[in-house]
């Protein structure tokens, strides 16, 4: 059998790439897909300072008390558009290729946020949204490409990169969107802040700004990221039985159809009781075609087929349930920090919160960029979901107590100084837990399956995530809500939330052991 080779070649048609393993590392498209997942959560978040503001502007309501309802909608419009087209992306860029797909996320953040910017109606506003979230395939895509451009000794180290600018955008997305938002009033004295412009359309600086990075991030992919999508070597190799290798000078000619139904003719040679059949004619150049856009738009079949292979069901509940448990903490935490402290909150204001989640991401890049990279080789993906979980489990579990502490002390930002210190240790450590089980499920998830499967792989868990991170702050709000008023004693207090999915998230620790090992491993 012939030895396993890799070709890479940026302007080969992928139907004619022979892979078995990747030796080589591509770190620049490890960058560009770092930004790719920056982008996303930037237009994601950048709305969350002004969404209330820009309801009253555009006229919904007279008093920004009155929003809530009307910014529930622009809060669910992207994450469910989403979840409705993520599969669908998926599946087509393992017919098409990554490359062209991921053009078509940045073009559409380019277009949607300049649209979201300049509307001049709530409706135009959702419908931007709508569109963007729809046409939105970064994160399974870029998810995907990574573990096809390193080894399999630095997916753990390439993937908490995108983690830690993940982690930036949904940092740097609200800052920023505060900022630009209303120049008019922020900055009066700034001639340009003061525009007419500005004026009718105070919230398009950072839409504008979306839209320039998702420009940049174009031409990055356009001109650096090459097409990593491959399929099975052009040899295919058939045990036979020793009692025909008399035929050793047999050669059959035959037909063979690849994985994208392209037909090519293969000739046939008999050899070490091997059957090894040769291409002969060069398969085609994948190109746009019906049958593969109605084959992706009605992906309920291969989704079934998808979730009746135990490894990739047991990944994908693995990623949703995740999903749900970290969302739910991710809601409710925000509302423990501004609750009273006769409720059990911390009474935190928004500014403080806002300041330790900045530098919580902050922390959690610096990280992800010093410090995991050096752990990764010392856990398996397997492991690292382990330790991930534990830490998290044990963490929600003791984190409401901080509530019980009341320290006298110097004041920094109204906060008791040390005070102030452990609850901002408490949230970074909290993000790192949460970054290796998140950094160890995605390895799961691309593990799970073969090269010309990954983008549907990851299109669906992307899709049922949104799902399970669309139940979550629901499940996660209500219930701390209840804990707070319901005058219940411990623990169906306000720790009673925190206790839930601490029990999850050990539920997972457990289900994680019956994960397969083959999934420590890229399949190829």
């Amino acid at each position: 059998m012939a030895p396993e080779e890799e070709v890479r070649d940026d302007d080969r048609p992928r139907t004619q790439g022979k892979i078995v393993r990747v030796t080589e590392n591509n770190w620049i498209a490890v960058a560009i897909c770092a930004g790719g997942l920056f982008i996303n959560n930037y237009a994601l978040t950048n709305v969350f300072p002004y969404m209330g503001p820009m309801v009253v502007h555009l006229g919904k309501v007279e008093h920004i008390d009155e929003a809530g309802y009307y910014v529930g909608f622009l809060g669910t419009a992207f994450m469910g558009a989403r979840a409705s087209s993520s599969f669908f992306w998926g599946v087509l860029s393992d017919r098409i290729g990554r490359k062209p797909i991921i053009l078509l996320g940045c073009t559409s953040f380019i277009v949607f946020q300049i649209m979201l910017g300049f509307a001049t109606t709530f409706e135009v506003v959702v419908a931007a949204r709508l569109l963007m979230g729809f046409f939105n395939p970064l994160v399974g895509l870029c998810k995907t490409v990574v573990c096809e451009v390193v080894n399999d000794d630095n997916q753990t180290k390439a993937l908490s990169y995108l983690t830690g600018w993940a982690a930036m955008g949904m940092v740097l997305g609200p800052t920023i969107g505060g900022w630009l938002s209303e120049p008019a009033e922020k900055f009066p004295n700034v001639a340009f802040a003061s525009s007419e412009l500005l004026k009718t359309f105070p919230y398009v600086l950072p839409n504008l700004f979306g839209s320039f990075m998702s420009f940049i991030m174009f031409l990055a992919v356009f001109f650096f990221l090459p097409e990593s999508l491959v399929v099975d070597n052009n040899e295919y190799y058939t045990q036979i039985s020793t009692a025909d290798e008399d035929n050793d000078d047999t050669r059959v000619e035959m037909e063979l159809t690849n994985r994208i139904d392209t037909e090519v003719a293969a000739s046939t040679d008999i050899d070490d009781g091997l059957i090894k059949r040769h291409l002969i004619q060069e398969r085609k150049r994948p190109i746009l075609e019906v049958g593969s856009i109605i084959s992706a738009i009605c992906p309920l079949g291969r989704m079934y087929k998808f979730l009746c292979d135990p490894s990739k069901r047991m990944a994908t509940l693995m990623y949703s349930c995740y999903a749900f448990t970290s969302i739910f903490y991710s809601e409710m935490n925000p509302l423990w920090y501004l609750a009273s402290r006769e409720a059990g909150g911390l009474d935190l204001t928004s500014a403080n919160i806002g300041t330790i989640m900045s530098i919580s991401g902050v922390g959690l890049f610096l990280y992800n960029g010093c410090i995991f990279p050096l752990m990764s080789h010392m856990l398996t993906p397997i492991r690292l979901i382990q330790f991930g979980l534990t830490g998290v489990a044990v963490f929600y579990a003791v984190v409401p107590f901080l509530s019980d502490i009341e320290p006298p002390g110097f004041k920094f930002m109204n906060v008791d100084t040390w005070f102030y210190v452990l609850l901002q240790f408490s949230s970074m450590l909290g993000m790192i837990l949460r970054n290796h089980a998140s950094v160890g499920i995605n390895i799961c998830v691309n593990n799970a399956c073969v090269s010309s499967e990954r983008g549907a792989m990851n299109g669906l868990v992307m899709a049922l995530g949104s799902v399970f991170k669309a139940v979550g702050p629901l499940a996660g709000a209500e219930i701390f809500a209840w804990s707070i008023n319901s005058g219940n004693s411990f623990p169906f207090d306000y720790h009673f939330g925190f206790f839930v999915i601490s029990i999850l998230s050990f539920a997972l620790v457990f289900y994680s052991k019956y994960l397969p090992l083959s999934l420590n491993e890229k399949r190829n």
